[in-house]
Order: structure tokens, then C-alpha cells, then sequence
């Protein structure tokens, strides 16, 4: 930027000459920074589905650690949790005793692991989901109480888990492991 000589001195003009220079060297120093931070987002989007290519779906695994997640899909499942567990502790302990309690679940007792399967020929459900329950406190009537894990693992139709038709097609039981401790 040139400013006549008639307006100001040469020192003045080398002042504003440099003070341009300095605020046009921030906004290219900013402007760096966002080309650098985008080519480094897009380089790890598509290393990220490079990588899936090559790990088969049946063996993703994750643990789901966000809480809001973590509750969405447990609450989605509950009523088929609820219902499973009170089913093995009836058939366990309901021809000896007349009543088994269960206690609550917190939240904090649950660990939830997910993890992607092909559809099969019915093409309904699209992942497995591990729900571990720590610490469940049993009390069948007239013997004493005690704690115990217990896994349930589901197929879940994660498409239709809101879904309140066709009931059958969204969630069922494959496994259900029982430990005392």
C-alpha cells in the first residue's frame, strides 16, 4: 500500500506499510491453520475407512462409554432384560421358593458392548449387543441374599429398537450367562 508522500512522512508510511503487513500475516497464519486442520481431518476420515475395509464386521467390538448413549440403548433393551432376568431367576429358584427378588439395576452396574453382524437371509437384525449387569442382588424367599453377574447377549434389529410393531423381528435372547460371586 502506497500512500502519498504529501500526507505523510516516510516513517509513517513505513509504520503503516508494516502494520498492514503484520495483520495480513495473522489472517495467513489463521488461514494455515484451517488448511492444515482440514487436511489432517481428511486424512483421517479416509484412513479410518481404509482401515475398516480390512477388519471383517462380525469381529467389531466396541464398548459403549458414553453415557447417553449407553442409557438410550439400555433403556431401549429393558424390557427385555427385565423380562429375561426375572425368567432365569423363576426357572432357577421358582420350583423350590415361592418369590425371587431382584433388586433394581443401577446404572452404574451396566457395561454395554456392541458390535456389527451381516444380516442374515431374513435380513432383520443388524448387531450383536452385550449387556453385562455387575452386582445384581438376588433374594430368593427364605435364603439369604446374593450378588451375581449376569451377560445377556442380544441380535437386535437396531433399525426398528423405536419401532413399537413386529415386536419379534427386533430383539432376541442368544445367550444368557449367569455367575454368582
Amino acid at each position: 500500500m502506497c500512500i502519498p508522500s504529501c500526507l505523510c512522512s516516510k516513517d509513517k508510511e513505513a509504520d503503516l506499510e508494516n502494520q498492514l503487513h503484520k495483520r495480513t500475516g495473522k489472517v495467513g497464519f489463521f488461514v494455515g491453520k484451517f488448511l492444515f486442520l482440514a487436511a489432517f481431518v481428511f486424512f483421517c476420515f479416509t484412513l479410518s475407512i481404509s482401515a475398516e475395509e480390512n477388519i471383517p464386521e462380525e469381529n467389531i467390538e466396541s464398548h459403549v462409554s458414553q453415557p447417553v448413549v449407553k442409557d438410550f440403548i439400555y433403556q431401549s433393551l429393558e424390557p427385555w432384560v427385565h423380562q429375561d432376568i426375572t425368567s432365569h431367576y423363576e426357572k432357577v429358584y421358582g420350583k423350590q421358593h415361592k418369590k425371587v427378588k431382584v433388586r433394581p439395576i443401577k446404572k452404574d452396574d451396566i457395561g454395554i458392548q456392541m458390535g456389527e453382524i451381516q444380516p442374515g437371509k431374513g435380513g432383520k437384525f443388524t448387531h450383536i449387543v452385550r449387556v453385562k449387569i455387575l452386582n445384581l442382588k438376588v433374594k430368593p424367599e427364605g435364603e439369604d441374599e446374593f450378588f451375581a453377574t449376569d451377560t445377556l447377549i442380544y441380535k437386535v434389529n437396531i433399525n426398528e429398537l423405536s419401532a413399537e410393531n413386529d415386536v419379534e423381528n427386533v430383539v432376541k435372547l442368544l445367550e444368557y450367562k449367569h455367575q454368582e460371586r
